[in-house]
């Protein structure tokens, strides 16, 4: 009998390997028939990998003897690709397999095709999730756009750890980790009070990640299953529609857990989003926010802590904050407070945000090093309600000290400025008086966001100061600054 596929057993595969990978085995036995050497797949090792890994897979074959030099294997998801792959002596594949955090979470039928025939094993390879939610003796719930405690198992930590030599993990995906000292972490455990996206469905928390780095300061992420029954519960909410520069009074936070989600609209793209909280006569305690646009991209959405508590130019007692919206579209801001001691009883605000038409500068590296007098950037003189941004700017190595020189159209102009470094430890900026930053007059500093307010006396050029921290350089940054 002629055999243009499979051999009739693994040895005689061995014994005509040189042929088999590419015109198949002849057998002239006389013992041999189709209904006793039926080619199968054996095995995979190892049978199952996380979300988002790159597993090395082994399938071991049995009577198979391959028509063409490279078979094609098929995982029956497009959520999981083959990279690499090599048909061994002894008739087995090894292959990279590359699982993405879309893979279906589950069993998976595994396919070999050589040529026109196939072999298939139901059931062979399992996707498995790297996050399961912690089951709760009073299960958690939350608002969309609301705070709630939640407790992440990392199923994968033999070989991925959550690691915080290089900063802590940090929730993402349909819950951000917006109060990052609350958190508590280990290598296989992660507690945490999480920040639910506005947008999420009604019911389990769904698409939860966690986004850290591995021993060697490299990113590695780590996947929930979509639906995972032990997920905070969400609970539908409607926002509360802002008019941009409208106040809007008696704003309350009334526990550590509340909060408040707004919607808002924007006309003109890259803008500055300005945020302020302010009170007469009452002290504020700290202040966060999560800004997410409506595209669903929440993981994508930026900080907003307002640090610091000053008077503005109307004598009001203010927070704020900046961030840059780079459409015009639908966005949601949840705000929150992050120090609650002293406010037993809660507290009320006004709430106002503006949208300040801005022009983009750069603050990349010149190739020298910059000073105060010879910074790596000038900004024109903003005028009142303007606003300039760079998204460029990074702190290159250890004690590099960034310089960008900008001023004030207006005598008596409050000036904002924020710097973001999602992946610094610490932030530190100086806001002087003096173009070549003799004097300091305002620092700020702070983990991811640094924010800094004065109130410019003159018309005179002015410098910002800016240096990073880090476990791993470069740290990019970018930097706003705003006359509200």
């Amino acid at each position: 009998m002629n055999n243009q596929f499979f051999g009739q057993t693994l040895l005689r595969v061995t014994a005509c390997l040189s042929l088999s990978f590419v015109f198949g085995c002849s057998s002239d036995s006389p013992t041999e028939s189709a209904s006793t050497a039926m080619p199968v797949i054996a095995g995979l090792i190892p049978n199952s990998g996380f979300l988002g890994r790159s597993p090395q897979v082994q399938i071991a074959t049995s009577g198979t003897a391959f028509q063409s030099a490279m078979p094609t294997v098929d995982f029956a998801d497009p959520g999981i690709t083959v990279g690499k792959m090599a048909v061994n002596g002894d008739g087995n594949i090894t292959l990279s397999v590359d699982i993405s955090d879309a893979a279906k979470v589950g069993a998976h039928d595994v396919t070999i095709t050589s040529g026109d025939r196939t072999i298939k094993l139901s059931g062979a390879f399992s996707v498995l999730p790297s996050l399961t939610a912690e089951q709760q003796t009073t299960p958690a719930s939350g608002m969309q756009g609301g705070l709630v405690p939640i407790v992440l198992r990392n199923q994968d930590y033999v070989q991925n750890p959550f690691i915080t030599t290089f900063g802590q993990p940090r929730l993402g995906g349909a819950a951000a980790s917006p109060i990052t000292t609350g958190a508590t972490i280990t290598a296989g455990r992660l507690t945490a009070t999480a920040l639910i996206d506005p947008l999420a469905a009604a019911g389990p928390l769904s698409s939860v990640r966690v986004a850290g780095s591995d021993v060697f300061g490299q990113p590695v992420s780590y996947y929930a299953a979509p639906q995972d029954a032990n997920m905070p519960t969400v609970t539908a909410r409607n926002p509360t529609a802002l008019t941009l520069g409208t106040p809007i009074g008696n704003q309350d936070f009334l526990t550590p857990l509340s909060t408040n989600l707004y919607r808002f609209a924007t006309t003109a793209a890259n803008q500055i989003l300005y945020v302020q909280y302010s009170n007469f006569g009452q002290q504020l305690p700290s202040v966060n926010a999560a800004l997410a646009p409506s595209n669903g991209m929440f993981g994508s959405g930026q900080p907003l802590n307002a640090q610091g508590t000053f008077l503005n130019n109307m004598g009001q007692t203010v927070m704020g904050s900046l961030a840059l919206l780079p459409n015009a579209e639908t966005y949601y801001l949840s705000t929150y407070p992050t120090n609650f001691t002293g406010y037993a009883t809660g507290y009320t605000h006004e709430l106002v945000i503006r949208a300040l038409p801005s022009s983009s500068f750069s603050a990349k590296e010149p190739g020298t090093a910059d000073t105060g007098s010879t910074p790596l950037a000038t900004v024109t003189n903003l005028a009142a309600g303007k606003g300039a941004y760079a998204t460029d700017g990074a702190t290159d190595y250890a004690g590099d000290v960034d310089y960008i020189r900008f001023g004030t159209a207006v005598a008596g102009s409050d000036i904002m400025v924020q710097v973001q470094a999602p992946t610094a430890t610490a932030i530190s900026m100086m806001l002087t008086s003096d173009a070549d930053c003799l004097a300091t007059t305002v620092s700020g500093s702070g983990v991811l966001v640094s924010t800094a307010h004065d109130i410019a006396t003159t018309t005179e050029p002015r410098c910002l100061r800016i240096l990073a921290f880090g476990n791993k350089y470069p740290i990019p940054y970018k930097v706003l600054i705003a006359t509200p």
